[in-house]
This record gives structure tokens, sequence and C-alpha cells, in this order.
């Protein structure tokens, strides 16, 4: 019997393999469904009105990160899938002044746009 194709050592191991191979799959399951955050919220101006279409941007490194960007919808609310190391957003419309805001650990966010004045 010493020429069978699976000996119980083989045996223990491939289950071995399997173990790990399985603990390494959800290990990086966890951590892929770890890297990205949502975020929502409504977008006003001074007057407590909402801006639909209002554009939500990703800004990195002073830059607009166009993959994670976002409009109001027409209650000027939105949902944005940001990765969790964003620090900030760019909110624009025409007619108001650009807003730059820093994330924090908050999910919800309400952000006032003021009106550009031009002389």
């Amino acid at each position: 019997m010493k020429n069978t194709r699976f000996t119980q050592k083989s045996y223990r191991c491939s289950i071995r393999s399997i173990f790990l191979l399985l603990f390494f799959m959800c290990s990086a399951s966890i951590a892929w469904a770890q890297t990205e955050r949502t975020i929502n919220g409504t977008v006003k101006n001074e007057t407590g009105e909402t801006l639909p279409g209002a554009h939500l941007v990703l800004m990195e490194n002073g830059k607009p990160n166009m993959a994670y960007g976002t409009p109001t919808d027409i209650d000027g609310k939105f949902t944005l899938k940001l990765p969790s190391s964003a620090t900030q957003i760019k909110v624009s419309y025409i007619g108001y002044n650009d807003k730059i805001v820093t994330l924090d650990q908050r999910s919800t966010y309400e952000i006032v746009l003021e009106s550009s004045t031009e002389s």
C-alpha cells in the first residue's frame, strides 16, 4: 500500500494549503472592503436653498481626481464613494464660490456655498 496516490501526509498538506488559501482570500476581501468609504449629504446656499446639479470631486495633492466625483440630485443631495485615505473634496456650482471641504470621520455633510459677487 505504499504506492497509493494520496498518502496521509500529502492529504494533510493539501488540507492545510486549502485552509491557508481560504484565509488569505478572506483577509484580502476584508482589506479591500475597507479601502473605500461613502459620504453623503446636502449642498445648500446661504439662505438654505438646495443646489441641484452642484458638483463634488475628490481633491488629491491639490488636483481634482475626476474618477471620484458626483453631482447633487434635484434635492441637492449627494452620495459619493471615496478612498478611505481621502481628506478633501471640492464642491462647485455656477454662480457660487468653489469650496474645499476637509473630511473627517463623519459620513454625512451639510455643505453651504457662498454666492460669488462680481464687481
